[in-house]
C-alpha cells in the first residue's frame, strides 16, 4: 500500500518519551492461545471498532506524528489454519522462534530494516484445539499497558457482539484518553539510530521465584530500610546480580539498571484510560567493585532510594531532561537501552488475564515472541513470579 497523504484524517505529534522508539525496532507481541476457536469474522469487525478508538495504533508514522488512516485493509491482518494440535503446556521456550511474527523479526533483526506502513498488526492461527491470537504493536505507540488495554476491549467487543447498542455502550465506557501533556513539537533526528541489532545467537530461559520467598525478601528490606520496598524492587535485585555474575572476573564492568516506571497513577493528567508510553525510563548505575559482596536486599535498598515520586512535577522533568538531549543532539540516550552493558527490567506480572476473554475463557497460554538481549520480563502464576530472561 503506498503512502497517499489525502488518506489521513487525524495526527497526533509524539511526545518526548516516545522518541526512545522513534526508529520503530521496539515492537510488543504476545502469543494468546485460546483452547476454543475465536471466529475470524466477527473479530475483524470488533477490531474496526477497536480501531476507531485506538486510531493511533493502526496508523501510521512520519515525521514526528502518528497519522490515522481512513479505513482497514488487508495489510494489517492474516490468518491461516494448522492442521495439528497445539499444546500450551509444553516448554515454549523458543516460542519466538515458531511463531513469533516476520513482521516482529523484521523490525528486530533486518539490517535492511525497512518499517511497515501500519503501527499494529493481528495473525490468527487456527488449530484443531484452538485459536492462536498474535497481536503486534510497536512501542512508538504505547507501552505494555495501552497493548493490554486494547485487547482487553477487543475481547470485550468480541463477547459482547451479539447484545443491542453494545458496540456503542463499550465504546463510551472504554474509550482512551489520547491526548499528550507535553505540547512542544519535538525535533525528530535526521539520523534515527538503528538501535542494537543482534549479531549473535540468542537464549531464552525462564526462572521461577515463589512469591512466599520474594515476600520474605521484601519484609526482611524494609525492616531493614525502614522504606516501602515492593516485590519489583527485589525481583530487579536479582538480575543486577544475576548479570553481574555473568560478567568476566578479569573485566568487570559498570551497568545500568533499566526501569520503565508507569505514571498513570501518579500524572492525573494520564490517568489509566490513558494509551500511548505512559512511562519514565528510569536507568540506575552499579557499579560492579561497589556491589560485589552486596545482597539481594541491599541492592534493593538502593534501587528504591533512587526511584523518584511519580507526579506530573517529576514527570515534567523527565520530559524536559529528554527535549534538551534531542536538542542538543545527544541522540545516543535515547535507546532505551544498551544490551551489551544494561540490563532492562520490564514487570507484567499484573496482565489482565481475566479482561482476555473471547467467550469461553482466559488464554491457556499468554507468551512474550520478542527478543532484546540483556532483558528480562516478569510475569507470574498463581504461586510464583517468572523471569524471562534474554542473554
Amino acid at each position: 500500500m503506498e503512502y497517499n497523504p489525502t488518506s489521513y484524517m487525524k495526527s497526533l505529534r509524539i511526545s518526548p518519551v516516545d522518541m526512545y522508539f522513534v526508529n520503530r525496532r521496539f515492537p510488543i507481541e504476545f502469543i494468546l492461545f485460546y483452547p476454543y476457536r475465536i471466529q475470524a469474522k466477527p473479530l475483524k469487525k470488533a477490531l474496526k471498532k477497536v480501531a476507531s478508538l485506538f486510531w493511533p495504533a493502526f496508523g501510521t508514522y512520519t515525521n514526528g506524528e502518528i497519522q490515522a488512516l481512513t479505513d482497514l485493509e488487508d495489510d494489517w491482518w492474516k490468518e491461516e489454519t494448522i492442521d495439528t494440535i497445539f499444546d500450551p503446556t509444553k516448554k515454549n521456550d523458543n516460542i519466538h522462534n515458531e511463531f513469533g511474527t516476520e513482521y516482529l523479526k523484521s523490525l528486530q533483526y533486518s539490517k535492511n530494516f525497512k518499517p511497515p506502513l501500519r503501527l499494529c498488526h493481528f495473525k490468527l492461527i487456527h488449530f484443531q484445539n484452538g485459536t492462536m491470537l498474535i497481536p503486534t504493536m510497536n512501542h512508538l505507540v504505547g507501552d505494555g499497558y495501552s497493548y493490554f488495554y486494547l485487547l482487553s476491549v477487543l475481547a470485550t467487543l468480541y463477547r459482547k457482539r451479539n447484545l443491542p447498542f453494545a458496540s456503542l455502550f463499550i465504546g463510551k465506557i472504554f474509550k482512551p484518553r489520547l491526548i499528550r501533556i507535553i505540547n512542544k513539537k519535538i525535533q525528530v533526528p535526521k539520523d534515527i539510530l538503528e538501535g542494537y541489532l543482534p549479531d549473535e545467537t540468542l537464549t531464552v530461559e525462564f526462572i521461577e521465584f515463589k512469591k512466599t520467598e520474594i515476600r520474605q525478601k521484601v519484609l526482611q528490606a524494609s525492616e531493614q530500610s525502614g522504606l516501602p520496598i515492593s516485590t519489583n524492587d527485589i525481583l530487579c535485585a536479582i538480575e543486577v546480580l544475576s548479570i553481574l555474575d555473568s560478567q568476566s572476573n578479569e573485566n568487570p564492568s559498570n551497568i545500568h539498571l533499566v526501569i520503565p516506571i508507569d505514571v498513570r497513577r501518579g500524572v492525573p493528567e494520564y490517568g489509566k484510560k490513558f494509551f500511548g508510553n505512559g512511562i519514565m525510563i528510569l536507568k540506575i548505575l552499579f557499579q560492579s567493585s561497589e556491589i560485589a559482596n552486596s545482597t539481594i536486599e541491599s541492592i534493593a535498598i538502593h534501587i528504591r532510594k533512587s526511584i523518584p515520586n511519580v507526579n506530573t512535577e517529576s514527570f515534567e522533568l523527565f520530559n524536559e531532561k529528554v527535549i534538551q538531549w534531542i536538542d542538543t543532539g545527544n541522540y545516543d540516550k535515547l535507546l532505551p537501552y544498551n544490551p551489551e552493558k544494561d540490563c532492562l527490567v520490564t514487570n507484567l506480572s499484573r496482565i489482565p488475564f481475566k479482561t482476555l476473554n473471547f467467550g469461553n475463557g482466559i488464554p491457556t497460554l499468554v507468551a512474550p515472541t520478542t527478543i532484546g538481549k540483556g532483558s528480562t520480563l516478569v510475569t507470574s502464576n498463581k504461586d510464583n513470579y517468572i523471569l524471562r530472561r534474554v542473554r
